[in-house]
């Protein structure tokens, strides 16, 4: 995978003036210069199983804020799918029938957290809501919208060499 170091703060200012949940950024502009394989690392989570429910978004989601968990503190962390699945549809995601990483990383902004696995498990099918504050496994304070270029090149932007997160 590719990386990409930039400050944030000029990222931000500059270039975001408009919230992920309206539009996306286009960052073909910016060279990548080295590679990061992040199995090396040991920060991705196992392989899960979203069964025959469309909830890859889901998946998606939680497998980005697991490996910056795991990058921050040192150790893994499995996060519920099926609390995005049961209640992230307010936010233009439809549960079993798809949605999308971006606009579940806004449920969880305003949701105050994503519950653990253990906490929430998956079922592979639209369920009830039982998301439990207590529960919350991360919390997320703000999310960009990256639209990667035409060779699909995945981004992953930081302060440096050092704090570059996974996306």
């Amino acid at each position: 995978m590719n990386y990409v170091s930039i400050n944030w703060e000029l990222l931000r200012t500059a270039l975001l003036s408009q919230e992920a949940i309206t539009s996306s950024l286009m960052l073909s502009f910016l060279k990548c210069v080295l590679q990061k394989d992040w199995r090396k690392i040991g920060i991705l989570s196992p392989v899960k199983n979203q069964g025959h429910c469309g909830s890859c978004w889901t998946f998606s989601t939680t497998g980005a804020l697991e490996a910056a968990y795991a990058q921050a503190f040192g150790k893994g962390i499995s996060l519920s799918e099926q609390q995005l699945v049961d209640y992230a549809r307010a936010f233009n995601n439809f549960g079993c029938n798809g949605g999308f990483p971006s606009q579940a990383f806004e449920y969880i902004k305003y949701s105050g957290g994503l519950d653990t696995e253990d906490a929430y498990p998956y079922t592979r099918k639209n369920g009830v809501c039982t998301h439990s504050s207590k529960d919350v496994g991360v919390q997320v304070l703000d999310s960009v919208n990256i639209t990667l270029d035409v060779n699909n090149d995945v981004l992953v932007i930081g302060y440096g060499v050092e704090n570059v997160i996974p996306v």
